[in-house]
């Protein structure tokens, strides 16, 4: 008996560890674990909004390129494609493809909000805050996290 629970035991850790967009392929010609079948950032993420514009954007491709806009200026910086495979399966961790809300907030011309979107082959998915609306906990974590790694420092 104890054998089989351990069984179910890895298979659930392993099931878990997948994001539903990435376990499940819709078409057979579509791989949505292939990160490199994405056109455009696989994660892409800032702040800015209405009247006041892009405040700050990353976008991340699958090959690792990273595309850092604020005030005009642009950066460029890469990472492992293996980074950018673990980010997505951190985003799916925190929640972001299944838990977190999709209702998008009303935000204010003026105010700045937040947003992150991943994209797969399969799926993608935006969600967008703004400041007060009550998703300070996984979306926050995971923006922290894409922050301090693709973010410089002033």
């Amino acid at each position: 008996m104890g054998f089989i629970k351990n069984q179910l035991l890895c298979a659930a850790i392993i099931s878990f560890s997948v994001p539903p967009a990435l376990s499940q392929t819709p078409s057979p010609t579509l791989n949505c674990r292939d990160l490199q079948q994405v056109r455009g950032p696989v994660i892409s993420f800032g702040e800015g909004g209405g009247f006041v514009g892009i405040l700050q954007k990353v976008e991340v491709n699958a090959r690792g390129e990273v595309t850092y806009t604020a005030s005009g200026i642009q950066r460029k910086s890469r990472v492992s494609p293996a980074t950018v495979t673990a980010l997505v399966k951190l985003a799916n961790t925190e929640g972001f493809f299944w838990e977190m809300s999709d209702a998008q907030p009303k935000v204010h011309p003026n105010v700045p909000s937040s947003y992150i979107s991943v994209n797969l082959p399969c799926t993608s998915r935006t969600i967008v805050t703004a400041p007060g609306d009550g998703k300070s906990g996984m979306f926050s974590e995971l923006y922290s996290v894409l922050s301090d790694l693709f973010i410089p420092k002033k």
